[in-house]
């Protein structure tokens, strides 16, 4: 068996829903029940590599199983995709824009996952459940005056983070060294109380319009309002290759190639620009 971690970063507000709902949003992001934060399902995740890879081979048959689920049970998949899980969301800064925040209950589990990968966990981090809430550590240009301004919110920050530790987080997160740069310019650890509001109220509601064709007048019930992730919010997936047949977990691994994907389309609205997003593998499979 062989890990490897999958890091995808919105470049457009992402809407990866759970169908109607019963509340003042209609269309809801999906959401893990135990913490409320937002989540990209597993089943989504594959079936979106699955369009993009299979390339109707043996290898992609393998890594995939069957699209007929009816022969599912002859063949089935032999890489498990698990549900991409939150790591930074953006949130709105009086200085320097936007912040990424993310808390100690994320990074335990992201260095959970980065142990079962074969990756060097981030014990630079301050991990402790007790951060206070209102308090934060950072290691940004977010600051003035020991705070961070988000949202309407001022946040005093009372622990700065290790550099090294900072810049290999970002190195993990992006490939391209400016943002790189601008990641470590403006993280932000908060507690996981207000890392969890932040998740509830700093998501994006917009209200869409279905019109009539004559009177160009809004259809009955043709309005509704619909949640999505911002841009620039970072999730990691956990992938399992399983062997099965004498095949190797590495060339299974190997034909998961995200490098080779420009830009992919995750969850509903592609044709209003919504999903986008850009995929990293960590480590190589060997």
């Amino acid at each position: 068996m062989e890990t490897r971690l999958l890091v995808i970063e919105a470049l457009s507000p992402l809407h990866a829903g759970t169908g109607q709902a019963v509340d003042v949003i209609d269309l809801p992001v999906a959401r893990e029940k135990t913490t409320g934060w937002p989540v990209i399902p597993g089943s989504s995740l594959k079936g979106i590599l699955r369009d993009a890879l299979d390339d109707n081979t043996g290898a992609a048959l393998s890594v995939f199983g069957p699209r007929n689920p009816g022969s599912a049970g002859d063949s089935a998949g032999l890489v498990s995709f698990g549900d991409a899980r939150i790591l930074s969301l953006p949130v709105r800064s009086y200085f320097g824009t936007f912040a990424w925040t993310t808390c100690p209950s994320v990074l335990l589990r992201f260095n959970r996952d980065l142990k079962a990968a074969g990756q060097n966990d981030l014990r630079g981090f301050p991990t402790s459940m007790a951060m206070a809430a209102g308090h934060a550590a950072s290691g940004s240009a977010l600051l003035r005056n020991g705070k961070a301004y988000l949202e309407d919110l001022d946040v005093g920050v009372e622990e700065s983070i290790d550099a090294t530790m900072l810049e290999r987080l970002g190195s993990m997160l992006f490939t391209d060294p400016e943002w790189q740069n601008s990641f470590r310019e403006r993280f932000l650890l908060i507690s996981d109380d207000l890392f969890t509001g932040f998740t509830e109220t700093a998501t994006e509601v917009c209200a869409r319009i279905r019109l009539q064709e004559d009177s160009k007048t809004v259809q009955s019930g043709g309005l509704w309002y619909e949640e999505a992730v911002p841009s620039g919010t970072l999730f990691w997936s956990i992938l399992v290759a399983l062997p099965a047949d004498k095949t190797r977990c590495s060339s299974l691994l190997a034909h998961i190639k995200p490098e080779n994907i420009r830009t992919l389309q995750i969850g509903g609205n592609a044709s209003v620009g919504r999903g986008l997003a850009q995929l990293h593998m960590l480590g190589n499979p060997s």
